[in-house]
């Protein structure tokens, strides 16, 4: 019931966004530019591991990669991108009893949004924001383990809708070539069905350095 009402919120947020946009773009400029974005950036999630006395260990920043291609229409455009990351952690928890807890876990993360975007440009510097929906993987492995002798392992995956926001700048070194920096913002749920990752709602922000060519 919560995802379902969750995924309520993201509609009504994507209907009121960009019913306005669509129809803007009926009268925007007839011009037409097509972009190719390839971006290396950084990724740190905000899912957590938990053990049973409500301890948490944080998974570690990672390396994030986009491919995305871009139709635009005068200052309008939209945006579709497939990124991946991966992150790990390996941690400890030392309790006051003398006992330890080892933790080495691994997060792959898939992320396609779909973004429609508003660019502003001057003669060499395109500015530009956007706004939409995405879809959101996530697999987590995790190994856990004691001082004591004792060993196991967990895994699961999560797969859900969210909506990404972002803002950038980009400024062409070439005719058809340019370089430039963005910021990323995914919120999306997760749900991994294993015990030492708990549901809830992440919330992602993701900058990155761009490299983009026109034709």
């Amino acid at each position: 019931m919560k995802n379902l009402l969750y995924v309520k919120k993201l509609l009504l947020l994507f209907l009121v966004c960009f019913l306005p946009v669509t129809a803007a773009a009926s009268v925007a400029e007839d011009t037409t530019d097509d972009f190719v974005m390839f971006k290396i950036g950084y990724l740190s999630p905000s899912i957590d591991i938990e053990n049973a006395s409500g301890d948490k260990v944080s998974i570690d920043p990672g390396t994030y990669y986009e491919l995305s291609y871009m139709r635009r229409y005068g200052t309008l455009g939209i945006r579709a991108a497939i990124g991946y990351a991966h992150n790990s952690c390996d941690k400890s928890i030392d309790h006051d009893n003398g006992n330890q807890e080892f933790y080495k876990a691994d997060l792959y993360s898939l992320n396609i949004p779909v973004t429609f975007m508003y660019v502003k440009s001057t003669e060499r510097i395109d500015f530009y924001t956007g706004i939409g929906p995405g879809f959101y993987y996530r697999k987590m492995n995790i190994d856990y383990s004691t001082n004591t002798g004792i060993a196991d392992s967990d895994n699961g995956s999560s797969y859900n809708v969210g909506m990404q926001a972002l803002i950038g700048f980009d400024f062409r070194v070439y005719k058809n070539l340019a370089l430039g920096l963005d910021l990323e913002c995914n919120f999306f749920g997760v749900n991994f069905n294993i015990n030492s990752a708990n549901p809830g709602t992440a919330g992602e922000l993701n900058p990155s350095f761009t490299i983009s060519y026109s034709f």
